[in-house]
């Protein structure tokens, strides 16, 4: 469509009215203002709009800027007296609010900012202080735990050497007790000398007597065992 001087003065009391600024760039809330300027322009009775959200909101910021520059001009030209329209009377308006609102929000952006970065630290710290929490606890429970249970002792290098000093006693005990037996023998054989003795009895008396220190052997080292086993 056209746009005459009697329609960019309607959308400029428009979006006085409305105030878009007052929301910040690309959300929801300021889409949501430009529909309803869009809606009512187009539902004028005194001019006739065919404008959608997208075309109105860029037929403005032409207007805005053509404004600016016209005061940039006007700096230039100081001295010089130039009438305003009702159209740069409502512009110079929208253009002071709009400034103010904008830096509103980038007030608010960093106040944001900053209370996310607070946030932020608050959390860390919280976090921190529940892990040291959490390990003094598990560091207690254990320090408990070590003190209810019996203590397990290791055997150390002395308990081997120990059991080899024993069996070595154990081992010159048996060999003294056979040379006795040997020479006990030797005595019974000169004692019993003239008596006949058939090579099977002294063979059976001789194994009756090995399988007895066998058994007396076996019986002192499951001894010994047991005693270095109930340390």
């Amino acid at each position: 469509m056209d746009w005459s001087e009697n329609h960019n003065i309607l959308l400029a009391r428009e979006v006085l009215v409305s105030e878009p600024f007052r929301f910040k760039p690309r959300t929801v809330e300021r889409g949501k203002v430009w529909q309803e300027i869009t809606d009512r322009l187009n539902s004028s009775k005194v001019h006739k709009f065919r404008v959608t959200k997208r075309s109105t909101r860029e037929h403005f910021n032409l207007l805005l800027g053509k404004y600016k520059a016209k005061r940039q001009s006007e700096i230039k030209l100081s001295g010089v007296d130039i009438e305003d329209s009702e159209l740069d009377d409502a512009m110079e308006e929208i253009w002071e609010k709009w400034e103010a609102a904008e830096a509103q929000h980038d007030i608010d952006n960093l106040m944001n900012k900053k209370k996310v970065e607070e946030d932020r630290v608050n959390g860390e710290e919280v976090r921190k202080k529940a892990c040291e929490k959490l390990g003094e606890t598990s560091k207690r429970k254990s320090e408990e735990d070590s003190e209810t249970k019996p203590k397990k002792s290791r055997r150390g290098g002395s308990d081997t050497i120990d059991f080899l000093r024993e069996k070595a006693k154990l081992d010159l005990a048996f060999k003294q007790e056979e040379r006795k037996c040997k020479q006990q023998e030797q005595e019974r054989q000169s004692q019993l000398y003239g008596q006949v003795l058939t090579t099977q009895q002294q063979q059976q008396q001789q194994q009756t007597q090995m399988m007895h220190m066998m058994q007396q052997q076996s019986q002192a080292m499951l001894t010994l065992m047991a005693k270095l086993v109930d340390k």
